[in-house]
């Protein structure tokens, strides 16, 4: 039975207030060729500024305003959709510096490179291999485009994310340990 959702609010709240030691996992992947991919289980695509309020059907708290930001600023943002309803989302910056926030660190994107990050799948589709297929179709995506060397972090706990990217071909580069402190975050070492 599932608790209702002031009691997990509750929870979430307490366990937020004492310090956690935790680490995000860096991998990257050169983009030499395309990887295999069953398109038909769904729609895989980008996402444009018109619809991004579409995404509120996967995280309710995002802010769309900040969304049309990293569009602007020339992010893309992959969506997986099966009969019309949005099941995944994963964004994409080329450019610019991007910003860890758990190591509270920047890392320069290089020409060529890609950064993989804010992926989120709706919570009713976790284990169905949904992240899986919308990695390798943003791999393929992005190498077309010239892009050859994509680069992902995700917490070192996530481990149905770890199984996927390692499936996919992805090497870990790195630990990036950091503490968090409520929606503090503190990296403690030099993060790249």
């Amino acid at each position: 039975m599932a608790l209702p959702y002031r009691i997990r609010k509750s929870f979430r709240k307490i366990r937020n207030s004492f310090p956690e030691i935790s680490a995000e996992r860096l991998f990257r992947k050169e983009l030499n060729e395309d990887i295999p991919v069953q398109p038909e289980r769904l729609s895989i695509g980008i996402i444009s500024s018109p619809e991004l309020h579409r995404l509120l059907n996967v995280n309710p708290g995002l802010n769309i305003d900040e969304m049309n930001e990293r569009i602007g600023g020339g992010d893309l943002c992959f969506i997986s959709e099966k009969d019309g309803e949005i099941l995944s989302y994963h964004w994409v910056q080329l450019k610019g510096r991007h910003f860890i926030q758990s190591v509270n660190s920047h890392v320069e994107i290089v020409k060529g490179d890609a950064w993989i990050y804010h992926v989120r799948v709706k919570r009713e589709q976790w284990g169905k291999g949904i992240n899986g297929l919308v990695m390798a179709e943003i791999c393929n995506v992005l190498r077309k485009r010239g892009i050859r060397m994509v680069w992902i972090y995700t917490k070192a706990g996530n481990l149905s994310q770890l199984k996927s990217l390692n499936r996919f071909g992805f090497e870990m580069v790195k630990d990036l340990p950091f503490l968090r402190i409520g929606k503090r975050f503190i990296g403690l070492r030099s993060a790249i």
